[in-house]
């Protein structure tokens, strides 16, 4: 089974050109890395990352890899738990935009009239203010939890999976195909279904890359106290923490958490880009 369903999967990456693969392999491996992390967090993770194991502000070592942050805690294990969290986040405030921006866009493009001109006007304004502040001021009167910084994030993106489906759709709604089955009397419901099938691509690019801008904006809102509280482990929380350190050469509390956040945000942004590449290359084929 497990062969049967890798074999098309290599097939796909085989089928990109470069350097579109090469991107697309290493995304992949950065992603695949933190997700088997944040899966395995229970096995791999040395001590509890809410508890004091030695003293405070010890640097790396073989026996603390990352080293202890201020209050002596282990920020490997830290490190290793907090990738629950972001996962949590951007996949669920991910998995919620996208279910309300792509129907709405499909709906706006297909049908137009004042449909169209209502929730153009309403994705507008929303998209007119800056994502970060919208995301803060949502999590803010929600209160600080993870799914609260999931539902502020999934506002602020709502509106690109809207624009981009929508302007996919006005542009399929023209197609000789379509014009086929509108002849043929099939119903909205089968003719949405069709534009979906030739849009799909676009919302798989739009899906990576916002998910690599959500984690960034993930981690501003656990900077601000907006996502989780102390003690539990979140590379933001945890850069916040180590940041009156820096300057004191307690590196390590700070650097290490804000690696991840780099490193999980350029893995999707990776993909996204392979994946934009590819299409687009399709397409002109």
């Amino acid at each position: 089974m497990a062969l049967s369903l890798s074999t098309p999967i290599l097939a796909f990456i085989r089928s990109f050109p470069q350097p579109a693969k090469s991107m697309l392999i290493l995304g992949l491996a950065i992603v695949v890395s933190v997700m088997l992390m944040a899966i395995l967090a229970p096995y791999i993770a040395p001590h509890d990352p809410t508890s004091r194991v030695y003293v405070e502000l010890q640097p790396p070592s073989w026996k603390y890899l990352m080293g202890t942050n201020h209050v002596g805690m282990d920020v490997f294990s830290r490190v290793i738990w907090g990738s629950r969290v972001v996962l949590f986040v951007v996949v669920v405030s991910a998995t919620i935009s996208m279910a309300f921006g792509v129907p709405l866009g499909l709906a706006s493009g297909y049908y137009g009239g004042p449909v169209d001109k209502a929730l153009s006007i309403v994705m507008d304004s929303i998209y007119a203010f800056p994502s970060l502040i919208l995301a803060i001021a949502v999590a803010a009167v929600l209160g600080p939890s993870p799914l609260n910084a999931a539902i502020s994030i999934a506002i602020v993106y709502v509106p690109t999976y809207y624009r981009m489906v929508r302007g996919e759709t006005l542009k399929v709604k023209q197609m000789p195909f379509i014009e086929a089955l509108i002849v043929l009397g099939c119903s909205d419901a089968t003719i949405l279904r069709s534009v979906f099938r030739n849009i799909i691509q676009t919302v798989l690019v739009v899906f990576s890359l916002s998910v690599a801008d959500a984690i960034l904006t993930e981690a501003a809102l656990s900077f601000l106290g907006l996502s989780v509280t102390w003690p539990t482990p979140d590379w933001g929380l945890d850069l916040r923490s180590g940041q009156p350190y820096l300057l004191n050469g307690y590196w390590w509390i700070a650097m290490c958490p804000g690696l991840m956040i780099v490193a999980l945000s350029l893995g999707f942004a990776l993909i996204g880009e392979a994946l934009s590449d590819y299409f687009s290359i399709a397409t002109k084929v």
